[in-house]
């Protein structure tokens, strides 16, 4: 065969397939299983097909393109997603439960609804999840294809690798080891469900358990299998409930806030579940109830947590502290200054009255998103959020297609992504590469 029919045979075979083009036919994949259906927290509610394979549901979806605004030819920029793999099946131990994952074998993007969650793990390479989606982009958004589409609410995604990740809403937590080509559904711990996860390896992560999804009635949970199972592990001594969120770097280097307060871990052991916990923060709320808190690690010895407390005259308190050197450095960074203001004066004034999702960048900088009721809806904003400052703190320009942001990411001070839905309940993605100044639709 001559060079240029080489040429053109290689050409054929890399072309992606369009939204319109009916995609060739999947590879033929004996079913067993059973109908599974379960009350799910959040309202959704979909036909599902159980796929039973050593107890654990395999998924395969090979994404179809959807091109951004603005970039009207699929073949120039495709999604590329890393070749399907058959994942290891998960064994459910006693102490948890497991349920069938639910998809097709080719999902084409499709209706997109409300979208809750993002993560991107480098500036071309991301994933965002909602009602019954998790969708994934290779090339920084321009293209994004659909991986799942089964019945779930996701409200979280959380990758370590571009392949090692997971998709976690309440009774359902997915995972994946190839970049989301095949999704698996994972275990419970006994007696609750999964609220918060977070892994720092492919094996060992952490997690928040609650009983029939109550903030009130959680504890700390721990797996060494990927989310195969799960144990109850003892947080801090005497900060009761309820534990709100916690994230590890490494084995030794763990934080957790519950309460008013913050914990670090820098235990000399190792694995999960060996943790020494000491609290290194307690927020001064004036008396204030703290009603939820949420945190992110930024590298090692580092963490950023968001406080939020109650509502009064249109605004809720909230207020982002940045922790470095395990502990020994913290400071606020933003404060809804109407309801907070008086405890930390000087202090940034937020991005709205009411707190939005946050996104830390590292241990000096993150950016975080608030909204402030108007007559014709919310007026998003959202501002960098830096110590010691990279410049005068500025609120961005409102987000005018975001009905409520839900979730942000960011993989640098000018480059990140946010989520949520318009108006009318459809997913939009946008995206800032100058730091928030100016947004474009990505999805919308």
């Amino acid at each position: 065969m001559r060079d240029d029919e080489l040429r053109q045979l290689f050409q054929a075979l890399g072309e992606p397939v369009a939204d319109a083009a009916e995609p060739p036919a999947p590879a033929s994949i004996r079913w067993r299983g059973r109908r599974h259906r379960r009350r799910m927290v959040f309202t959704t509610s979909m036909a599902l097909l159980a796929v039973t394979a050593a107890s654990v549901g395999v998924v395969q979806a090979r994404s179809l393109n959807r091109v951004a605004p603005g970039n009207p030819n699929p073949s120039a920029s495709g999604s590329t997603i890393a070749p399907a793999t058959t994942l290891p099946s998960v064994s459910t131990a006693p102490q948890t439960t497991t349920h069938a994952a639910i998809t097709t074998t080719t999902l084409p993007l499709g209706a997109v609804g409300e979208l809750h969650g993002v993560q991107f793990v480098s500036p071309t390479q991301g994933w965002a999840v909602g009602k019954g989606v998790i969708l994934a982009t290779s090339d920084g958004g321009r293209h994004w294809g659909r991986q799942y589409g089964g019945d779930a609410d996701l409200q979280a995604v959380d990758f370590v690798s571009s392949r090692n990740g997971w998709a976690l809403g309440t009774g359902t937590l997915l995972g994946t080891g190839d970049g989301g080509q095949h999704w698996r559904s994972l275990a419970e711990p006994a007696g609750g469900k999964l609220v918060k996860v977070h892994f720092h390896t492919p094996q060992h992560g952490y997690g928040i358990a609650a009983k029939d999804g109550s903030p009130a009635t959680t504890w700390l949970v721990a797996t060494d299998s990927g989310g195969a199972s799960w144990r109850r592990v003892s947080g801090p001594p005497g900060a009761g409930a309820p534990v709100w969120d916690v994230c590890f770097t490494q084995d030794r280097d763990g934080w957790l806030v519950a309460g008013d307060s913050v914990w670090h871990d820098a235990s000399p052991g190792s694995g999960s579940g060996a943790a020494v916990w000491s609290r290194v923060y307690q927020l001064n709320s004036g008396g204030d109830f703290v009603s939820g808190a949420t945190l992110q690690c930024a590298g090692t010895g580092a963490v950023w947590v968001q406080f939020v407390g109650g509502g009064a005259a249109g605004h809720e308190a909230y207020a982002l502290i940045v922790i470095r050197n395990g502990g020994a450095f913290s400071k606020p960074a933003v404060v809804n200054q109407f309801t907070w203001g008086r405890l930390f004066p000087g202090v940034a004034d937020g991005p709205g009255s009411f707190p939005g999702p946050f996104s830390a960048i590292s241990p000096t900088a993150a950016f975080v998103l608030g909204s402030t009721p108007a007559a014709n809806g919310d007026l998003l904003s959202g501002m960098l959020a830096s110590n010691p400052p990279i410049g005068p703190a500025r609120k961005i320009p409102s987000l005018s297609l975001l009905q409520s942001p839900q979730g942000v990411s960011f993989v640098g001070t000018t480059t990140g992504w946010v989520v949520g839905a318009d108006s009318k309940g459809r997913g939009v993605i946008l995206i800032t590469t100058d730091g928030g100044r100016s947004w474009r639709a990505q999805l919308k």
